[in-house]
């Protein structure tokens, strides 16, 4: 048995792909056949942008913050 795609673990017999292949052939709506139309499996991409919520305030505080950061050490030691 072939690797299956999934957990469906079936295989379908040469008998079974020729009456499935008939069936859809005859492209008739029956209890084995249903028919959709296009429109039904399509969709639409919508993006939602927010707005970038970013605080600037100055004050002692955060600068003393800045120092304290890692990425702002490293920085300053090849500036100098």
């Amino acid at each position: 048995m072939r690797k299956s795609l999934g957990s469906k673990r079936n295989e379908i017999s040469k008998k079974d792909i020729e009456k499935i292949a008939r069936i859809y052939g005859q492209f008739k709506e029956n209890e084995y056949c249903k028919i959709f139309d296009n429109k039904g499996f399509g969709y639409l991409k919508v993006t939602i942008e927010r707005p970038l919520k970013l605080n600037f305030q100055i004050s002692e505080e955060r600068i003393e913050n800045i120092y304290g950061e890692q990425l702002f050490q490293s920085y300053m030691i090849k500036k100098r």
